[in-house]
C-alpha cells in the first residue's frame, strides 16, 4: 500500500488569479524540421539528396502524411537551408519542430489501498448502478443503466503511457487486455531534448497523467473508492509520447496520431497542447486530416484560463478537432489517513488527517497541546512561545493555519522541544503542509477546521486528548466525497478561453475536469484527484464511445453536432460566486455535454456552432439545417438566448487581453431567423434555417467585444436543442499585436528581479557594446558566458508573422550588404526569424551576429553571413491578424536602442597569436641554445683526438670496412676557386681546398697539385680529389640533378662549398678538411670511425673536418634537408650557419640521434648503425690536445660578425634567458591592459559621429 499527497488545496484550482503572465509559445528546436512530401514523391530519394546537409530523425511515412523530420548538420544555417529545401520539387510543406510540455494539471492528492483483485485480464462490465458524480453530471449513468459501456470501440490515448498493471486497468497489455494496442515512441529517459529510444511497451509508472486519463475512460471499478470509467467496455490503446519528465517534439506527436489512426482507432484522445491560436500549426493540420477521414479527435482546451481571451491551444484549434473545456466536479473527493484519539482515557474515536512533510507519524501516541484556545487567531503560532511554555517533546502541538509559513510555526514549536505538529485548517478541506528541513521536527499533518476547533473546545474545557497514529504508508484510508460548495458544476477558472486568432469558435463544449478521482500508477499511489482540462478531454472521448454504441455512427461531425446541440449552457462563475448570465461561448462552447440526451436525440443540427467573425469580416448570414429523424411532425420554435458579451481589453488604452475574470456586459446580438422563428418539419425531413445576427451596438469596439449566445430550438415533442454562436465587435485586423514598450534589447547574461532565466531581463542601455564570439563559435564551451544582444518580444495578440531586421545605424559602412525590407535598410534577420503563427505572449532570442531569415543582402540568401562590427538596432515587426505580409503598413513596429558589436575574434586572435609567438620564440631559443649544448650535451659519442688514437691502437687490424669510394679512394677533397665576397676573409683570390697537408705552410700554397700530393702522403692508399666549379656542377648534374637549382641559388660561395662536401661524402665517403686546418699525423685511426664531425669547443659542432662511410644516413639527412636561404640579412654569418654551416650540421646531428633506435636501426633507413662521433678540437689552453690536425690561423672567418657570433656562443645562456624574460614581460603587460579594460565594462562608448568608426 502506498500513499502520497501534494501541497495543493482541493479547491485552490477554483481560486481566481488576476495577474498572470501568458505562457511562452512552444519553443522551436534549432535545426529540426518536419517536411511533407508532394504526392507520389519518393521520400527515400529526397533524404538521400539532402544527406550532405541533414539527417533523418523520424520517418513519417503514413497514409495521411508522407514526410519525415530532419535535422540539419549546421543548426546556425538551418533557416537558409530550410528555405532551399522548401523550394525543392519533392517538398509540399516544411515546418520547424516545436517542443510541448507534459500536460499541466493540478494534483490534489494521490494515494491508494491494497488491490482488491489480482492482476487479471479484463472482465465484462457489470457496473450498471453508476453513482460516480461526474457520470451523473454528464448522464453517463443513464446510458450505463441502459446497458451501454462502449463495447467494440477502440480509443487511442496519446499521453504519458498507462500503468496497465493496475487492477482497474486490466492488469496486462496486449490482445484480450483492456489496454490491448499501442507503443512507446520515446522511452523512459526521453526528455524532449535527447534521442528517443522507442519500445513496444507503453507502460508508465513514473508520471501518472496518462494513467489518470485512462481510468476516466475505462477504469473497471475494482476498488473500494468507487473509481469507475465512463466507458469501461472500450478497448484502449496507449501511445506513449513523453518520458518520465520533460517535453515532446511535435514530430513524435504527428507520428503517434498517424500510428493510432492506422491501428484502427475509432477515437483518438490527447490531453496535450500548447499556446497557439492558429489552425495552421502542423500538428493541428495532421489531426484535422484524421477527423476528415471519419475518426473523432478530442483534445483538451488548455489550462491557461487566467490569461484571458484569444488563447486557444494547439492541436485543439485545428479545424474539425473537438476542443473540450472543463467544469468542476460537484463533489470534492478527499482521501484521509485514519488516526484515533481519546478524551480523558475514554473510547477511541477515529479522525482523518493529511500527513505533510516530514510525515513520520509511525506509532505516535501523545497528548495534544494548543498554543491558545482562540480558533479565530489568524497568527496562531507565528510568534515565539512564552518563556513559561512547558517541554513539548511529549506532546503533539495543535496550531491553526494562517498568516505565517508552516516552517515558522513548526520552528517556534520545535524551539520548546516539539517533534510533532498538527495543523487545523482555516478553510475547508486539508492540504499536505510542507515544513521540510525544520530542525527537530519529525512529522507534521493537517486536520479539517471542524476537527481542530472541536479539539480546541475540549482542551479549553480542561480535558486531555491523546491522538494515536500509525505509519501513513500502511494506515487505513477513508475517501470522503464532500460537496464542492464553491464551484459545483461551474466552469473551471483554469480552462483556457477561445476563440482562435481568426475568430473561430473554440472550445466546442465542456465536461467535468476539476477535482476528478481516477486511477494513478501503482508506484505513485494507485489513485489520485486531479484537476485540468486534461481530465475533461477523456471523459468526452468515453462519451463519444457510448454515443457510437447507441447511434451506430462514428461520424465525428454528427457526434460533435449532437453533443453540442444537447449540451447544457452554464452560468458564469468568477471563482468566488456565480453570476446571473450565461458564460460566454469562448469559455464553455456549447456547455456541459449530456450523453443520454445526445445519444437519443431525434432532432439533429447540421453544424455544431456558428461563427460570424469580426466587424471587418462580418458574415451577415449563415445557414444550418434541422433534421427531424423522429416518427412525427415537430414544430420548432427558435429564439435567441444571450450569453455575456466579454470584453477582450479592460479599457480603450490597453493592448493586452484582460486577465480572468474579464469585464462582461449583458448586451448581445439580435438574431433574425428565416424563413421564420417557427418552423414545422414533418418526420424524416429537414429544413434550412438562416441566421442573420445584428451585433450589439452599445459596446465599445475598441475593446474587442466578443458577443455570443445560443439559438434555442424547442420542439413540440419536448426536445430542447441549442446552437452556440459567436462574433466580434471591433477589428481584429486593427488590434495591436506588438507591445512596443516591452519589446526591447537586453544583455543575454542579465536576469530579471527573480534571478530566473524565465524572468523578463532588464533593458540594455543605448550604445551598449557587445563583444561577440568568433563567427560560428557562439555555442562553443569557451563562449558559454558571452554577453550577446538579446531581442525581447512581447506579443499582445497572436501574429501570423514576426520578423526582426538588423538595421545599421550608419548605412555608409554597410551599404553593400543592406537591402530594402519593407521600408527599412536591413542587413537581414537573425536565423530564428521570421516566426510564423506566433502565439501571444513574450519570447526572447539571443543573437551572435549571424544573418539569416531568408533575405540576407539584397534580398538573396547567403550562407555564413555575419554582420560586421558596427552600430545597429533591431527593428521588430509583427503582422496584424488578417494582414498582408507584403505591405509595411500591415505591421506593428518596435525599435530597440542602438547597440554596438565587436568581434571577439580580434582579441582571441591576438591572444592566440601572442601565445603562439611566445611559444615559438621560447622553443626556437631553446632549440638554438641546444645547438650550443647549453641545456643538454650533444648526442652521440664525445671523444678526444687522443681517444681516437687510443681506440685505434687497441683495435685489431681492419675490424670493420674502411671508408672507400667507388674509385677505391680512402679520402676525398675538393677545391673551388671564387672571388671572395665582402666579410668572407681576405680580399682578392681565395682558395678553398679539400684535403690534408702535414706541413701547415703548404696550406696557403697556390700549387694545388703539390698540396694534394702532400696530403695523400699522410694516408696510405689515399687519393686527393680536387674540385672546381666546373667539375662540381658536373658531379651534381650527374648524381644529384634535383639539387642543382638550389646549389646555384646560394648567395655566398662558402654555402656552395659547404653543401658540396655533404654530397661528396654521401656519394664517395672519405674525410673533408677545411683550409683552416692541416694534418699533423697519419689519419689512419680516423678512418675506422663510421661517421664523425668535430667539436670546436664553443658549443655548436663544426663542419670544418667531417667524414664517414658513403651512403651513411647522416649524410642522407644533411643533403635532403638543404633548402634555399637567400635572406639578405646584415649578418651573413647567420644565413650561412643556419643554411649550410655548423648550426645546420649540429641540427642534423641531433636529428640523426632522435631517429636512431635502441636496436641500432635508424628510422626511415635500412641497415644497422652506430651513434655518431664528435671529435674534440678545442685549441684553447688547457683543453684537449690535438693529435691529427693543426690549425692555420688567419683563416676564412676573421671579420667582425664572426667575432660577434663567437661572443654569442660564449654567452648564449644569458642571451636566451634575457629574450624569454622580455617576451614574458610583454605578454604580462598585455594581459594587464585587457584586465583593466574588462573592469571598465569593455570598450568605452563613442559619441556622435565617432560611431561610424566603431
Amino acid at each position: 500500500m502506498a500513499w502520497k499527497t501534494w501541497v495543493v488545496s482541493l479547491l485552490a484550482g477554483a481560486a481566481s488569479v488576476r495577474a498572470v503572465a501568458p505562457p511562452l509559445a512552444a519553443p522551436i528546436i534549432p535545426g529540426r524540421y518536419i517536411v511533407e512530401f508532394q504526392d507520389g514523391q519518393d521520400g527515400g530519394a529526397f533524404i538521400d539528396s539532402i544527406a550532405h546537409e541533414a539527417d533523418k530523425k523520424m520517418d513519417l511515412n503514413y497514409k495521411l502524411f508522407k514526410g519525415a523530420s530532419i535535422k540539419f548538420h549546421d543548426a546556425e544555417k538551418s533557416v537558409e537551408t530550410a528555405a532551399k529545401v522548401a523550394s525543392m520539387p519533392a517538398v509540399k510543406a516544411i515546418w520547424p519542430v516545436r517542443r510541448y510540455s507534459i500536460p499541466e494539471y493540478t494534483l490534489h492528492w494521490a494515494g491508494g489501498a491494497e488491490a482488491a483483485v489480482g492482476m487479471t485480464k479484463r472482465q465484462a462490465p457489470n457496473n450498471q448502478n453508476d453513482t460516480f458524480s461526474t457520470h451523473i453530471m454528464t448522464q453517463v449513468d443513464k446510458l450505463k443503466a441502459e446497458g451501454y459501456f462502449g463495447e467494440g470501440i477502440k480509443i487511442a490515448v496519446i499521453d504519458t503511457g498507462v500503468d496497465y498493471k493496475h487492477p482497474d486497468l486490466g492488469g496486462c497489455f496486449g490482445p484480450g487486455c483492456l489496454v490491448s494496442f499501442g507503443t512507446d515512441l520515446v522511452g523512459d529517459q526521453f526528455n524532449g531534448k535527447n534521442t528517443p529510444v522507442p519500445d513496444p511497451d507503453p507502460y508508465d509508472g513514473c508520471n501518472g497523467h496518462g494513467t489518470h486519463v485512462a481510468g476516466i475512460i475505462a477504469a473497471q471499478g475494482n476498488n473500494q473508492f468507487g473509481v469507475l470509467g465512463a466507458a469501461p467496455g472500450v478497448t484502449l490503446g496507449s501511445y506513449r509520447v513523453f518520458g518520465c519528465n520533460g517535453d515532446v517534439p511535435n514530430d513524435v506527436l504527428i507520428a503517434a496520431y498517424n500510428q493510432a489512426f492506422e491501428a484502427g482507432a475509432d477515437i483518438i484522445t490527447a490531453s496535450i497542447g500548447g499556446p497557439s491560436g492558429w489552425s495552421e500549426d502542423p500538428w493541428a493540420v495532421v489531426v484535422s486530416r484524421i477527423v476528415d477521414q471519419g475518426v473523432p479527435c478530442t483534445t483538451s482546451a488548455g489550462n491557461s484560463g487566467a490569461t484571458g481571451m484569444f488563447f486557444a491551444s494547439t492541436a485543439s484549434n485545428g479545424k474539425g478537432v473537438t476542443s473540450v473545456a472543463s467544469v468542476d466536479n460537484t463533489k470534492a473527493p478527499i482521501l484521509y489517513t485514519n488516526g484515533t484519539y481519546t478524551i480523558d482515557g475514554g473510547d477511541e474515536v477515529s479522525f482523518g488527517y493529511t500527513p505533510g512533510t516530514p510525515g513520520d507519524w509511525k506509532n505516535v501516541s501523545l497528548p495534544l497541546w494548543a498554543v491558545n484556545f482562540n480558533t479565530t487567531d489568524a497568527a496562531n503560532g507565528c510568534d515565539p512561545y512564552p518563556a513559561d511554555t512547558p517541554d513539548l517533546s511529549g506532546h503533539v502541538v495543535l496550531v491553526r493555519r494562517g498568516t505565517c509559513t508552516f516552517v515558522q510555526k513548526a520552528s517556534n514549536a520545535a524551539a520548546h522541544g516539539a517533534k510533532y505538529v498538527m495543523f487545523y485548517n482555516n478553510v475547508p478541506g486539508t492540504i499536505a503542509a510542507d515544513a521540510a528541513g525544520t530542525k527537530g521536527i519529525t512529522a507534521i499533518g493537517m486536520v479539517t477546521g471542524e476537527q481542530g476547533e472541536s479539539w480546541i473546545k475540549q482542551l479549553a474545557a480542561g480535558t486531555k486528548i491523546v491522538i494515536s497514529t500509525t505509519d501513513p504508508m500502511t494506515a487505513p484510508k477513508t475517501l470522503v466525497n464532500s460537496d464542492n460548495f464553491m464551484t459545483p458544476g461551474y466552469l473551471s477558472t483554469f480552462t483556457s478561453w477561445g476563440p482562435t486568432n481568426e475568430a473561430e469558435i473554440k472550445p466546442q463544449f465542456s465536461a467535468p475536469g476539476g477535482l476528478i478521482l481516477s486511477t494513478y500508477p501503482l508506484p505513485l499511489g494507485g489513485y489520485a484527484v486531479v484537476s485540468g482540462t486534461s481530465m475533461a478531454c477523456p471523459m468526452t472521448a468515453a462519451i463519444y464511445a457510448l454515443i457510437m454504441n447507441v447511434r451506430k455512427t462514428k461520424d465525428p461531425r454528427v457526434i460533435e453536432s449532437v453533443l453540442s446541440a444537447t449540451a447544457n449552457p452554464n452560468i458564469f462563475h468568477n471563482g468566488l460566486s456565480p453570476s446571473r448570465f450565461l458564460a460566454p461561448v469562448p469559455q464553455q462552447g456549447a456547455g456541459l455535454i449530456q450523453a443520454h440526451d445526445a445519444a437519443h436525440a431525434t432532432s439533429l443540427l447540421s453544424v455544431s456552432s456558428l461563427a460570424f467573425n469580426d466587424t471587418d469580416n462580418h458574415i451577415p448570414m449563415q445557414n444550418f439545417t434541422i433534421s427531424n429523424t423522429g416518427r412525427t411532425s415537430i414544430v420548432y420554435k427558435l429564439s435567441n438566448v444571450l450569453a455575456a458579451t466579454a470584453y477582450t481589453y479592460a479599457n480603450d488604452s490597453t493592448i493586452f487581453p484582460d486577465t480572468f475574470p474579464n469585464d462582461m456586459v449583458t448586451s448581445g446580438a439580435s438574431i433574425a431567423f428565416g424563413p421564420s422563428e417557427s418552423v414545422t418539419i414533418p418526420a424524416g425531413q429537414r429544413r434550412v434555417i438562416s441566421v442573420s445576427p445584428k451585433p450589439p451596438a452599445d459596446v465599445d469596439p475598441k475593446r474587442l467585444a466578443v458577443y455570443s449566445g445560443y439559438i434555442a430550438i424547442n420542439g413540440s415533442d419536448g426536445s430542447s436543442l441549442s446552437l452556440p454562436y459567436m462574433g466580434v465587435v471591433g477589428s481584429l485586423h486593427k488590434a495591436t499585436v506588438l507591445d512596443p514598450s516591452d519589446t526591447y534589447l537586453s544583455d543575454s547574461r542579465a536576469r530579471g528581479p527573480g534571478g530566473s532565466a524565465t524572468d523578463r531581463p532588464p533593458r540594455a542601455a543605448g550604445n551598449t557594446t557587445f563583444v561577440l564570439p568568433p563567427p560560428g563559435h557562439a555555442n562553443d564551451t569557451g563562449y558559454a558566458n558571452s554577453s550577446l544582444p538579446q531581442i525581447n518580444v512581447n506579443l499582445a495578440m497572436g501574429s501570423p508573422l514576426v520578423r526582426v531586421d538588423v538595421v545599421p545605424v550608419l548605412l555608409c559602412r554597410n551599404a553593400s550588404m543592406a537591402h530594402d525590407a519593407l521600408g527599412v535598410m536591413s542587413l537581414g534577420q537573425p536565423p530564428e526569424y521570421p516566426v510564423e503563427y506566433a502565439s501571444r505572449g513574450s519570447f526572447s532570442t539571443t543573437w551572435d551576429g549571424k544573418l539569416g531569415g531568408g533575405d540576407v543582402g539584397g534580398g538573396k540568401e547567403k550562407e555564413g553571413v555575419y554582420a560586421p562590427p558596427g552600430t545597429y538596432k533591431f527593428v521588430v515587426r509583427a503582422l496584424h491578424i488578417f494582414g498582408d505580409k507584403g505591405e509595411a503598413a500591415e505591421y506593428d513596429v518596435a525599435e530597440t536602442v542602438p547597440f554596438r558589436i565587436r568581434r571577439r575574434i580580434i582579441t582571441v586572435v591576438l591572444a592566440i597569436t601572442g601565445l603562439a609567438l611566445l611559444v615559438y620564440i621560447v622553443t626556437s631559443l631553446y632549440d638554438f641554445a641546444n645547438l650550443f649544448g647549453i641545456f643538454k650535451p650533444h648526442s652521440g659519442i664525445r671523444i678526444s683526438q687522443e681517444g681516437v688514437e687510443l681506440l685505434h691502437s687497441q683495435t685489431t687490424p681492419d675490424p670493420r670496412p674502411r671508408q672507400r669510394d667507388a674509385a677505391g679512394a680512402l679520402a676525398g677533397g675538393a677545391a673551388d676557386l671564387h672571388r671572395s665576397q665582402p666579410g668572407l676573409g681576405t680580399q682578392g683570390e681565395q682558395f678553398y681546398i679539400y684535403g690534408c697537408a702535414q706541413d701547415p705552410a703548404l696550406a696557403r700554397s697556390e700549387d694545388l697539385a703539390e698540396v694534394a700530393q702532400k696530403q695523400s702522403a699522410n694516408l696510405a692508399q689515399s687519393d686527393a680529389k680536387l674540385w672546381f666549379t666546373d667539375n662540381s656542377h658536373k658531379f651534381l648534374e650527374e648524381h644529384f640533378p634535383w639539387f642543382v637549382k638550389t646549389y646555384d641559388g646560394y648567395k655566398f660561395p662558402i654555402q656552395r662549398v659547404d653543401v658540396l662536401r655533404y654530397f661528396l661524402l654521401r656519394h664517395y665517403g672519405g674525410i673533408y678538411m677545411d683550409m683552416d686546418n692541416g694534418c699533423a699525423a697519419s689519419l689512419e685511426a680516423v678512418t675506422y670511425i663510421p661517421a664523425f664531425t668535430t667539436d670546436g669547443g664553443h658549443g655548436a659542432l663544426s663542419n670544418n673536418i667531417i667524414g664517414g662511410q658513403p651512403g651513411h644516413p647522416w649524410f642522407m639527412l644533411l643533403t635532403e634537408n638543404l633548402i634555399p636561404w637567400n635572406w639578405n640579412w646584415f649578418l651573413p654569418y647567420v644565413i650561412i650557419s643556419y643554411s649550410s654551416g655548423q648550426w645546420f650540421v649540429t641540427a642534423m646531428f641531433e636529428r640523426y640521434h632522435r631517429l636512431l633506435q635502441s636496436d641500432h636501426t635508424v628510422k626511415g633507413f635500412e641497415g644497422t648503425w652506430a651513434p655518431l662521433h664528435h671529435v674534440l678540437m678545442d685549441s684553447r689552453p688547457g683543453h684537449d690536445p690535438w693529435v691529427f690536425w693543426t690549425q692555420v690561423h688567419g683563416g676564412t672567418w676573421t671579420n667582425w660578425d664572426s667575432a660577434m657570433f663567437g661572443w654569442i656562443g660564449e654567452n648564449i645562456l644569458i642571451i636566451v634567458g634575457g629574450a624569454v624574460a622580455f617576451g614574458a614581460l610583454t605578454i604580462w603587460c598585455c594581459c594587464r591592459c585587457c584586465a583593466r579594460q574588462k573592469k571598465s565594462d569593455g570598450y568605452k562608448p563613442l559619441e556622435g559621429q565617432e560611431l561610424d568608426h566603431v
